[in-house]
């Protein structure tokens, strides 16, 4: 299910974070692989992603059997709320993600993943 919400608070470091919405009370748990299209991360110290609290997001989410730090709700996909939801892959995913300004106030740079593009594979010529 698509919903829309906010971050509540994100752990860069732990790569964890938690959204606030109305169709998940209490909170959806989101983990740092659950983040596309565009989030943050403190290059000074991993290249792990991010959100900064206060981000208006979409985001997919499932419930949980075991509540996961008390909460219900388990993110599995998270994007900026005015950006196009990102394209659904199959089981594996790679992803290629590039800084798009120096750190902010808050050390946390801003990085925006790349499409995908057939064109840009590399061909070869035999002679």
């Amino acid at each position: 299910m698509v919903s829309t919400g906010v971050v509540r608070e994100w752990h860069v470091a732990d790569e964890w974070g938690v959204i606030d919405s109305d169709d998940t009370p209490g909170g959806a748990y989101a983990m740092s692989h659950a983040v596309r299209v565009e989030g943050v991360a403190d290059l000074a110290r991993s290249t792990d992603l991010g959100l900064r609290p206060s981000t208006e997001v979409a985001f997919e989410w499932t419930t949980t059997d075991e509540p996961i730090d008390g909460m219900r709700y388990l993110v599995e996909r998270v994007w900026p709320r005015d950006a196009i939801a990102p394209i659904r892959e199959g089981a594996f995913h790679t992803s290629l993600w590039l800084s798009v300004d120096g750190p902010g106030a808050d050390g946390l740079t801003v990085m925006q993943e790349q499409p995908k593009r057939d064109n840009m594979k590399t061909r070869c010529r035999v002679p």
